[in-house]
């Protein structure tokens, strides 16, 4: 489903999209960790990325009623996840994407959103306009801070630590 709104000038083009499910991309071995009640692989197909918002509709069971449905993308060599929803009384859920890609719809009791990333440094707080890259610093180990729970955001940086950066 594609909102008019969301159109922008320009971007109607012709849409060659073919949506197949079942397909063998996403290891048994990969789905099976989640311990979910189902699972449903689709593959999306199209040439680059889309000029605006898609919406995927899917029913499934109406046994579903109530459960999530937990939407992650392939990126090739691991899941990611895109976002949840919870499925209504016909089994019908609606999940927003922005490219084509192999999906992997996981049904389960509870939404399988990651927690927001909390920062261990009392320097740090989530209004900081650089929250969410000192975030990817800390997370990919490219900056751990000053001490275990000081980050230390406003200090020159040496050459010595541009180059454990760099290395890192």
């Amino acid at each position: 489903m594609v909102n008019g709104k969301d159109i922008q000038d320009g971007a109607l083009a012709p849409l060659n999209l073919s949506v197949s499910t079942g397909m063998g991309t996403i290891l048994a071995s990969v789905r099976n960790i989640f311990g979910s009640i189902s699972e449903v692989q689709l593959r999306l197909s199209h040439d680059g990325a889309f000029p605006f918002k898609l919406t995927l509709s899917v029913t499934l069971d109406k046994k579903n009623t109530g459960y999530f449905a937990n939407l992650f993308y392939f990126n090739g060599a691991a899941l990611e996840f895109m976002q949840a929803g919870k499925f209504d009384k016909a089994g019908k859920v609606s999940l927003s994407f922005n490219h084509a890609s192999d999906y992997l719809i996981v049904v389960s009791e509870a939404s399988m959103e990651p927690a927001p990333w909390q920062s261990p440094f009392t320097d740090i707080k989530s209004s900081n306009w650089f929250y969410e890259n000192v975030r990817y610093a800390y997370e990919n180990s490219l900056m751990t801070g000053t001490s275990d729970t000081i980050f230390a955001p406003n200090i020159e940086l040496s050459r010595a630590m541009l180059v454990t950066i760099l290395y890192r």
